[in-house]
């Protein structure tokens, strides 16, 4: 999903659900990719920008998506 979609889905939504989602994914974005995991509530529960993923990208990725199911938050952000 872009950016540029978020606002369309937040007015043209015939559901609360699917516009407090689409505004939770537009109040949490960071440019240029970001990697966000909501709950069913639509809360943030990972906020990950995707340039700050080092190493190998793809097994990043999965150990956030692993975290999340879990319940846990992992932020790699502040590594060098």
């Amino acid at each position: 999903m872009l950016l540029r979609d978020l606002s369309e889905l937040i007015e043209g939504s015939d559901t609360e659900r699917v516009s407090l989602f689409a505004k939770t994914l537009k109040d949490n974005y960071i440019y240029p990719v970001d990697i966000q995991v909501l709950s069913p509530e639509a809360e943030v529960i990972i906020h990950q920008p995707d340039n700050k993923l080092r190493g190998d990208r793809v097994e990043r990725y999965l150990m956030l998506l692993d975290a999340a199911a879990k319940g846990e938050v992992m932020d790699f952000s502040s590594e060098k």
